[in-house]
């Protein structure tokens, strides 16, 4: 039966002023029964409880009144409804997971992460690993960047018993940490890995540790220990191999190679445009200058090089024809010419650089290389190829790359 809402809240009223909350409350609720969906009377009532301190009763309401706006869309109001909640029962694990996860929804992150560090923590103090793991996984995966977190969850998995799954985030740590430069953090998280397992994924971090220092002596010792452990790992070989390209031992790489027969290594050579074309540039500013010499001198051959005590005559020369003087005003006096070093300078920028020899230079490169490891490194020529084409420029060098 239908009721007097409008009578009813007037009654309500007036027990709140005579101080009578308990009286009002079953008012409200009179008003409730008639309108399930009156959100604002429900969270009235909620309130009303915690002024009268009846804790169980106002986190009841509020998490009926959060639950019904979430379903209806209404992500902010049940977020704060939480947040109240929250505060008047910080120990309410389930609430507290329902305002982390609306936390995920609407995409605030950092109060998220600080909700589920509070519940895990709580359930790591009452004994509950399991369910703290599954917080800290929560964490990890909020907040990636933050390896305190990384390390705790790494810690509850090892104390489960789960070795595997806590070395492998111990791993991951350290290599961050390294990269970051701390380095004596990062060895000492990985010594914690490596006192749980030895498979070949600690080698390979502590190679990569190795790298990121500049040490790749050191990093080539890791793989080799860990080869003495995990013979003829494909994943330790290739890295060996790769670590050994790096500090310019292509025959070392070749031995680790020789235990990994479904690779082989490419090598392409590199020309560099400024480097090199700095001495293409050179020997084409020789070249113009024995061909002015020849034409002045008029000799039948051009390829004579330029006397050392001539060679200030011949750059002027060759300066004059690319950069005719311009005749002097009328009266005055022709001007001076430049310094021999700046002609020969302005000469050698309008020398140009053919990119088919530049092409050609990084060809013969490979080609020399190529030939020292299969004559002198003794390397199967099945598996050693030279490539014209790859990644970007190297400069002016010889690329390997393991296939």
């Amino acid at each position: 039966m239908a009721i007097d809402r409008i009578k009813v809240k007037k009654e309500a009223d007036k027990f709140l002023a005579a101080g009578k909350v308990e009286r009002a409350i079953d008012e409200l609720r009179k008003i409730l029964d008639d309108n399930p969906k009156d959100m604002n009377t429900l969270n009235t009532i909620g309130d009303l409880y915690l002024q009268i301190r009846r804790i169980p009763e106002a986190v009841e309401v509020f998490r009926r009144l959060a639950i019904a706006y979430e379903r209806d869309g209404f992500a902010p109001k049940a977020t704060a409804i939480l947040q109240k909640t929250m505060r008047a029962a910080p120990d309410d694990i389930d609430i507290a997971q329902r305002l982390a996860d609306l936390y995920r929804q609407t995409n605030k992150i950092k109060e998220a992460v600080q909700v589920h560090l509070q519940v895990a923590e709580y359930f790591q103090k009452k004994g509950l690993i399991k369910r703290a793991l599954e917080e800290f996984a929560k964490l990890v995966d909020l907040d990636p960047k933050n390896l305190k977190n990384k390390v705790r969850l790494a810690d509850l998995y090892n104390k489960e018993g789960m070795k595997d799954r806590a070395a492998a985030i111990y791993l991951e740590v350290a290599e961050s940490l390294a990269m970051e430069q701390m380095h004596a953090e990062a060895n000492q998280i990985l010594e914690r890995a490596k006192a749980m397992v030895s498979t070949p994924q600690v080698y390979l971090t502590q190679s990569r540790l190795g790298v990121i220092q500049g040490d790749y002596a050191t990093a080539a010792q890791h793989l080799r220990e860990g080869l003495s452990s995990n013979a003829r790992n494909p994943e330790l070989l290739e890295a060996l191999a790769e670590i050994e390209l790096r500090s310019g031992n292509p025959d070392r790489a070749l031995e680790a190679l020789a235990e990994r027969p479904a690779l082989s290594l490419e090598a392409r050579g590199e020309a560099d445009a400024a480097a090199d074309g700095a001495a293409f540039r050179r020997t084409g500013l020789e070249a113009l200058l024995r061909r002015t010499r020849a034409a002045a001198l008029k000799l039948p051959d051009a390829t004579a090089a330029v006397p050392a005590a001539e060679r200030d005559r011949w750059v002027k020369a060759a300066f004059d024809a690319a950069f005719p003087p311009a005749p002097p005003a009328k009266g005055s006096q022709p001007a001076p010419p430049p310094p021999p070093t700046e002609m020969e300078s302005r000469l050698l920028d309008t020398v140009k650089v053919d990119p088919a020899d530049l092409a050609a230079l990084a060809d013969a490169r490979a080609k020399r290389v190529l030939a020292w490891l299969l004559d002198t490194g003794k390397a199967d020529p099945a598996r050693v190829f030279q490539v014209r084409e790859g990644g970007p420029a190297a400069g002016p060098a010889v690329v390997f790359t393991l296939k």
